[in-house]
């Protein structure tokens, strides 16, 4: 067992919280550090979903108070990629991230393959570190930082800066935040987006922050379907209006937006990832696209997961009037015969395909009585 460990700050990222440890411990070696903390080498390269998190806590002072659960909730980015996903989902890679035997939290996520990728070095605020080294004499990593789609600091409303610290190489040596060299500006500068973002900050923020009521990928469908009819980008059934939906997507967002958010598309292209998101599929579907398909519609973060019942597409069922379609085909089927005089009946299936066929069929005495056999260019018809 460990003899100690360091405080947990608010928003920390695990990988974080062992950098520190292993400053404050002296150890030098990566080898050196894992087993000291897990009891066993074993393979930490996912710095975003950790593994073997019980291991880890076996190995930390009781007096700590510290569990698997808070540690995964707290952490690591584990809540708002799992936000989306059904409760049975969420909580298999919970288990998985606790026990870390034969399992890829980035694949069961859903984010091997996906166009969203994770940030490729961990972001930070050079406010954030200056006024942690006032005030605790260290700084650290923040998760928050480290979502995609997370431009900004929202405490200082200034862009993040990107460190040398690439979480996706397979080797990653564990660097404190307060490391990073402040005076060379490695900052991200990106313009007039602030505002839109700060917005999809605080839904992430509320992610991380919160157990959420999670919903099945049908029922977060009908959802959206639900609140499109409301802005009138559907039928009233549901069916919804793709293509100006995708005008007003785009219009709300605009194309510079949409880049940085890795979520451009080309109106109109049958598989522009806006088309087949809203597509009923079992394939899982990026936390950062679900949040700007939310924030479009003008729904609370909170108030989405409150959400107990949906409409969505209603099913459209046809109730026959034999006496109303009858009478409004005949006065087709004349005005159709008058309007084109003096043909035979082969021309007139021509014409009037379908509506041929549905007098044929359901009215054949009064369709026999009026369609002339021959041609007859002078005679009108009216409906008896």
């Amino acid at each position: 067992m460990l003899n100690l460990f360091p405080r947990i700050y608010e928003g920390e990222l695990l990988y974080s919280i062992i950098s520190r440890y292993k400053r404050v411990a002296g150890i030098v070696s990566k080898k050196a550090l894992i087993k000291d903390l897990y009891n066993q080498l074993v393979s930490l390269n996912n710095l975003h979903f950790p593994v073997h998190i019980d291991d880890l806590v076996n190995n930390i002072p009781p007096n700590n108070n510290i569990n698997s659960e808070d540690i995964i909730k707290n952490n690591t980015l584990y809540r708002p990629f799992t936000s989306f996903l059904s409760e049975d989902k969420a909580q298999m890679i919970m288990n998985n991230m606790m026990k870390g035997k034969s399992c890829n939290p980035y694949a069961q996520i859903g984010l091997i393959g996906s166009k969203v990728k994770m940030n490729d070095t961990l972001l930070y605020c050079s406010s954030c570190i200056e006024e942690d080294i006032k005030e605790y004499g260290e700084s650290y990593w923040r998760v928050l930082h480290q979502v995609p789609g997370v431009l900004y600091c929202k405490k200082h409303n200034k862009c993040l800066s990107k460190s040398k610290v690439y979480p996706n190489r397979s080797r990653v040596d564990y660097i404190c935040a307060d490391s990073v060299d402040l005076s060379v500006d490695n900052t991200i500068i990106y313009d007039d987006i602030m505002d839109i973002n700060l917005k999809y900050i605080e839904n992430v923020e509320y992610l991380l922050r919160n157990d959420i009521n999670r919903k099945d990928a049908k029922f977060i469908l009908e959802i959206y379907i639900d609140k499109l009819r409301n802005k009138g980008l559907t039928s009233k059934n549901g069916s919804i209006n793709i293509r100006l939906f995708e005008i007003e997507f785009k219009s709300f967002y605009g194309e510079k937006y949409l880049n940085q958010m890795q979520s451009n598309f080309n109106i109109g292209s049958e598989t522009n990832w806006l088309r087949l998101f809203i597509r009923n599929s079992n394939k899982e579907k990026h936390m950062l696209r679900h949040l700007l398909i939310i924030q479009f519609l003008g729904i609370r973060i909170k108030d989405f997961f409150e959400i107990d019942k949906a409409i969505g597409k209603k099913e459209y069922i046809y109730i026959p009037n034999p006496r109303l379609d009858r009478d409004e085909q005949r006065e087709k089927w004349i005005k159709l015969i008058n309007d084109n005089p003096g043909l035979s009946r082969s021309e007139y299936k021509n014409i009037g395909r379908g509506l041929y066929t549905w007098m044929y069929r359901n009215d054949n005495e009064f369709f026999n009585s009026i369609t002339p056999k021959k041609s007859n260019k002078n005679k009108l018809y009216i409906k008896e």
